[in-house]
């Protein structure tokens, strides 16, 4: 403790808690705090974007949750913003409205690997390292259970329905283009596939996915256009697909089927028609022979 806990009247801890249970390292050190310190408060950081992998639970649950863990503890909340200084000021305008103003009180800041947020407060504060916690398992006895079910339902529909962004190809060499197709499938589409995190840019998942999906050396990607994409697997979901539409030049290599392509074959453009391609790749070839081959 940085403080003689005798002159303090609060012991303030910030943590995002995102967690199923709290944990036990948690659980010792705020009773620890309740032992020491005439009042302990709790601040729930907030992040700026809700129901994400790395904060799956919104602050009402996490409230709940702390409120029965502690139950006569001071409980406030703040969000992130977009900067050290503002995130800052956003907790202490939070630690203000649950103590008071010009209260003497010690922070105290759980340091959770996924939290990158940096502090820029006027008074000392110490960073507490939280242990590696294994990922919660749910067993089959847990799925059985009317409230693990209730539990995916809440969290599944509670999220903003969502675009999925994907990138496709023309390959082009000369006056051919070079089409893929599918298992299970008769008919033709351009190579394309979802982005990734690890891609910088649209182009750069373009000629990743071209080229992971037929071994060939490309030029760069030339933009297009985009395209809503019908895809079956989402014609009965909220979900859809918007597909950026690219053109690339053939320099080298020779055409594998890879990845999820069966057979690769080159097309005469000026021959192709939409109904050379699947359903979903259609709208792609009107807006190619829109802009012109």
């Amino acid at each position: 403790m940085t403080q003689n806990t005798s002159s303090v009247l609060y012991a303030v801890v910030v943590g995002t808690f995102q967690q199923i249970e709290i944990g036990a390292f948690e659980k010792a050190f705020i009773n620890q705090l309740q032992n020491q310190y005439p009042e302990v408060v709790l601040v729930i950081a907030s992040a700026p974007i809700p129901s994400s992998k790395n904060h799956p639970l919104d602050v009402e649950t996490r409230k709940l949750m702390l409120e029965k863990e502690f139950p006569k503890t001071k409980i406030t909340t703040f969000k992130k913003q977009i900067s050290a200084q503002a995130t800052s000021q956003a907790l202490e305008s939070a630690i203000a409205q649950a103590v008071g103003e010009s209260v003497n009180c010690q922070l105290f800041v759980f340091k959770e690997s996924n939290n990158l947020t940096q502090y820029e407060l006027p008074y000392p504060f110490e960073w507490v390292e939280l242990p590696e916690y294994a990922p919660h398992i749910i067993g089959d006895a847990d799925r059985s259970q009317v409230a693990y079910r209730a539990g995916v339902f809440q969290t599944v529909r509670a999220q903003y329905p969502k675009v999925f962004p994907t990138v496709d190809v023309a390959i082009v060499s000369g006056d051919k283009v070079l089409l893929g197709r599918k298992p299970q499938q008769a008919l033709f589409r351009f190579i394309g596939g979802f982005i990734d995190p690890e891609d910088d840019c649209f182009e750069d998942a373009a000629i990743r996915e071209a080229e992971e999906e037929t071994g060939l050396k490309l030029s760069q990607a030339r933009y297009i256009g985009t395209a809503k994409i019908d895809d079956w697997r989402y014609r009965e979901e909220v979900d859809k697909i918007i597909t950026s539409f690219f053109v690339a030049e053939y320099e080298g290599g020779t055409p594998t089927a890879q990845d999820d392509i069966e057979e690769l074959r080159w097309f005469d453009i000026a021959s192709l028609t939409e109904q050379d391609f699947v359903e979903e790749h259609r709208v792609i070839f009107k807006l190619w022979e829109k802009k012109g081959f």
